[in-house]
């Protein structure tokens, strides 16, 4: 089965040590030095872990919305071209720059969710393809090893094309913390989730319109979130989400200097205007 083919089946696709090590150890320190977290001093900052219910001690720690964009030290992933090409395998050669990206160190967002703009499935445009296809990714890079973070990251398998009755059901069930800490645990108890361990350099190209959660984790974990999409009314809405509708993440205008570079790389959209200084 193709990159390809995988992903429109399941809506996400696995693609392991696409980062070299001297890649990950450049981003890593970037991540540290942002967010004063590291190897060494991750275990000591108490303030900021979670205790579940079933035991599992979560860590959460550092997340920066808009934190790619925000560290001109990290602009560098957005042009990776192993990246660009898996991306591109995926949706087509006219791929342009989403502006939802994040960056994570020693952090798990730990419940069911969708990143897209309309995340009730079947209710608004995201779910409507008559007029064009939803042709949307985000691209998880992780930087950490399974052994040293214990992470894994959970999909619930088709859910960007269908959701079932059960499956509503489960996820408000799910929403009930202490219900599903002491039931539920971190997986789906009624409906096919997979969970993916991931290693430094392995990326996951996914639909932003399928359910996934984090892993609680034990160790140091350090990751950054990109996206990519196709031009059309489904990529407009995704940067509206977050450039205008979610406010409260803070999102930035976009430095010039990035811009020129998006430019360069005939990454940059030709229709869709982001604001630019």
């Amino acid at each position: 089965m193709t990159n390809k083919e995988q992903f429109e089946k399941d809506g996400f696709v696995l693609l392991k040590s696409l980062l070299s090590q001297e890649e990950v150890t450049y981003y890593k320190n970037v991540l540290s030095e942002k967010s004063g977290i590291n190897d060494d001093n991750f275990h000591l900052i108490e303030g900021n872990k979670k205790k579940k219910l079933n035991g599992v001690v979560n860590y959460k720690l550092f997340t920066g919305p808009d934190g790619v964009t925000k560290t001109p030290g990290l602009w560098s992933i957005f042009f990776h071209e192993k990246i660009l090409a898996k991306v591109r395998e995926v949706l087509g050669e006219e791929i342009r720059f989403v502006q939802h990206n994040d960056t994570h160190v020693g952090f798990s967002a730990s419940s069911w969710h969708r990143d897209s703009a309309f995340r009730d499935y079947g209710v608004g445009p995201d779910w409507d393809e008559s007029k064009s296809r939803y042709q949307n990714v985000r691209v998880a890079i992780y930087l950490q090893s399974y052994e040293q973070s214990n992470f894994k990251l959970g999909f619930v398998l088709n859910s960007h094309q269908k959701q079932s009755g059960l499956l509503s059901l489960e996820l408000k069930l799910n929403q009930i913390v202490k219900f599903k800490s002491l039931i539920f645990g971190q997986k789906m108890l009624f409906n096919r989730d997979e969970w993916l361990r991931t290693d430094p350099g392995d990326i996951i190209i996914f639909d932003p319109r399928l359910l996934h959660r984090g892993s609680y984790i034990t160790g140091p974990k350090y990751s950054m979130f990109i996206a990519y999409g196709i031009e059309n009314e489904h990529y407009k809405n995704y940067n509206d989400y977050y450039l205008k509708t979610r406010q409260d993440l803070n999102y930035s205008i976009m430095p010039k200097e990035l811009a020129d570079q998006l430019r360069k790389a005939d990454l940059y959209p030709e229709n869709y205007q982001f604001s630019v200084e």
